[in-house]
């Protein structure tokens, strides 16, 4: 770990102590390390950076002078208290109440927006469970004298359609910070340079040209809120076309918000009675952890209820799916656009047949900067359909190709 003290220069007391400066290479990865100078809204956490409790919010790390540019990269999550946070903290008159409802965020450095991220709940899903990463390069004239870099998280102030703006009020509220890197930038991620090369959903997403609102393992990612976050690839110019799999799946209700779970606050006496006595407070405590128990209880019932429903279901939705895209494909019923952040510009989609029932959705102005790519279906009277045969129609990102071949 890197230090600097007024000692060094032969001044100094006995109380002054070195300041700890994050390496580059280095890491935070938990709220108490001294690197993590400044926190604005944002809880510190244990084994975690923290917790944003305001939106926007901000925090800062103390870095070690630079000999060249930095790539900092910032992990962001949302799980089960990301949703209590914001059912706790964001007031009553803001509505909807979307606790578990996909959060929209820019994630900004030293004063300029460097990423745009999206946090969203799977219709699969019981509650929200969704990591997402953004990485960008710093100059190092770009780090002031003080070696502070500070980051805040808040929401997308540009323009954003409509069928974007049911993301969450006051996104950052609840968002957890996972860890923050700085490391020298040396050669840039490999990107494909030849027109036409295709890449697979998990490399668009760890080459951060696509945020579908969630990182997976898997081959193919999830479109979380039926639009995903587009990044264009400079080096390739030309037309993009993303291949998606349609899906038909049962919707998931997700559990309620509890706020307030895990804590029990004793009432105080009434003037004139004595405190509660050591047995009152006991039973309290007894009633409160067996209300806590039956919650959990009545919550697994549900979950292995659902899930039996759907399991006897999927072969089912499987086989439908692929017939159900074609289908709607072919009558027409299909609908995409790609929107930039901060325009009003709509630019439609072609959308074609591919392989395996899936459908390529290919844009010829690919925009400068990131965009927001909308997918729908739309009724015979032009409306939107949202649901299919009692199912939630549900798209995956299997690949991507820039540029024509």
């Amino acid at each position: 770990m890197t230090t600097t003290s007024p000692a060094a220069f032969g001044i100094g007391t006995d109380f002054d102590q070195p300041t700890q400066v994050l390496p580059v290479p280095g890491a935070v990865t938990s709220g108490g390390q001294p690197e993590l100078k400044l926190v604005d809204g944002l809880t510190r956490g244990d084994g975690v950076v923290g917790r944003f409790e305001t939106s926007p919010g901000l925090f800062a790390v103390k870095v070690a002078e630079p000999t060249g540019p930095v790539r900092v990269t910032v992990e962001l999550a949302a799980d089960a208290e990301t949703a209590a946070w914001w059912e706790r903290l964001v007031p009553e008159h803001v509505q909807p109440r979307t606790p578990h409802g996909a959060r929209l965020l820019a994630v900004r450095a030293q004063g300029a927006t460097r990423g745009t991220v999206l946090l969203a709940r799977r219709v699969t899903d019981f509650g929200l469970r969704a990591r997402q990463r953004v990485s960008f390069p710093l100059a190092a004239e770009e780090l002031p004298a003080d070696g502070f870099l500070v980051i805040d998280v808040t929401e997308v102030e540009a323009h954003v359609p409509a069928w974007a703006e049911p993301t969450t009020e006051r996104p950052a509220v609840g968002v957890r910070v996972d860890a923050v890197h700085a490391t020298p930038t040396g050669p840039e991620p490999p990107m494909p340079t030849r027109p036409g090369a295709t890449l697979d959903a998990p490399t668009c997403d760890r080459l951060g040209l696509i945020a579908a609102g969630g990182s997976t393992e898997s081959t193919a990612i999830d479109v979380r809120a039926d639009y995903f976050v587009a990044q264009p690839m400079p080096a390739v110019p030309g037309p993009v076309t993303w291949t998606l799999q349609p899906q038909l799946v049962g919707e998931v209700r997700p559990d309620p918000a509890r706020p307030g779970r895990g804590s029990l606050v004793f009432p105080k006496p009434a003037p004139g009675q004595p405190p509660l006595s050591t047995r009152q407070k006991a039973q309290l405590v007894a009633q409160h952890e067996l209300g806590n128990f039956g919650t959990d209880l009545r919550r697994r019932m549900r979950h292995l209820a659902v899930r039996g429903v759907r399991k006897a279901a999927r072969p089912l939705d499987q086989g439908l799916s692929s017939r159900t895209g074609a289908e709607l494909l072919a009558r027409g019923q299909l609908r995409a656009v790609l929107v930039p952040i901060g325009s009003s510009r709509q630019l439609p989609c072609q959308i074609t047949a591919a392989a395996g029932g899936r459908i390529a959705v290919t844009c010829t102005e690919p925009p400068d900067g990131a965009a927001l790519v909308h997918l729908g279906v739309v009724a015979t009277d032009g409306g939107p359909l949202t649901r299919l045969a009692d199912r939630r129609m549900h798209w995956q990102l299997v690949s991507a190709r820039y540029g024509q071949a």
